[in-house]
């Protein structure tokens, strides 16, 4: 039973710093030569909006902060990355999916010109919508503002904007522009990730404390009986090793069987 509860909590913790990772990584391109395009400050908080001064705006985000929806019309499960909506008919409709994007270079030959996001189609009724994001690289830009390129129908309609910003350069470290109170992403440079890590930390050490205080002071314990469950932690060890070989168990009784059967 131990070994079924230790490799449940190796799962647990190796599906937590997957998560971890893949926000973290979530907007960021990796050069050919090792560097880094970290789009993530981009994001502004509401999202932005381009007014086309047509029958249909746009409303979205660069990565994952979320986006004020336009309209009560504009509610979708899942939400997605962006919304097409018409004040004129008061209708609205999905673009992209909110998940991990695509980022590539926006010169195939030069990764430093910029980077172009990919929010993959989001399915509604009949229709799949995509959206586009050009970014180019601008190490003057003050703040990022998006022009409305265009709509290309098919199997897969996609939705292109296009701007300019210095965190579509190459190793820009991202933070909010300091002239640009709008420009603040939601926890600056620390992330989701490190909030995550750092919650876990401090409960962890809070663990500690208040258990060894009440084992101490409340039930008169002394020595190492003051470590909460200690016993558990001097066995951890061998926990952590019976953890690991309960799937390769597992995997060689499999195997076993299998071979039994052929034989019989």
């Amino acid at each position: 039973m131990r070994r079924v509860v230790i490799a449940t909590i190796l799962g647990f913790l190796a599906f937590t710093l997957l998560m971890v990772n893949s926000i973290e990584a979530a907007c960021t391109y990796k050069t050919t030569n090792g560097k880094t395009i970290d789009v993530t400050s981009v994001d502004k908080q509401g999202g932005y909006n381009i007014i086309t001064g047509q029958d249909w705006d746009y409303y979205f985000n660069v990565c994952e902060l979320p986006v004020t929806s336009p309209s009560g019309k504009c509610s979708f499960t899942p939400t997605p990355q962006a919304y097409q909506y018409s004040s004129k008919w008061n209708d609205c409709y999905p673009i992209g999916t909110k998940g991990s994007p695509k980022i590539v270079p926006l010169v195939p030959t030069d990764e430093t010109q910029g980077v172009k996001i990919t929010h993959e189609a989001y399915a509604y009724g009949t229709s799949k919508r995509e959206l586009v994001i050009k970014l180019k690289c601008d190490q003057n830009a003050a703040s990022t503002t998006f022009t409305f390129d265009g709509e290309t129908t098919g199997a897969i309609s996609t939705y292109t904007v296009s701007g300019s910003s210095k965190y579509a350069c190459v190793d820009t470290a991202p933070g909010p522009d300091p002239n640009n109170p709008s420009d603040e992403p939601i926890m600056g440079q620390y992330g989701i990730g490190g909030l995550l890590l750092t919650l876990l930390l401090v409960g962890f050490i809070l663990y500690f404390i208040i258990g060894a205080l009440v084992l101490k002071f409340a039930m008169k314990k002394s020595g190492t009986e003051i470590i909460p469950q200690f016993g558990f932690w001097k066995d951890l060890p061998f926990l952590l090793l019976d953890g690991i070989m309960l799937p390769v168990d597992l995997i060689k009784g499999c195997m076993g069987k299998n071979k039994y059967q052929e034989m019989a």
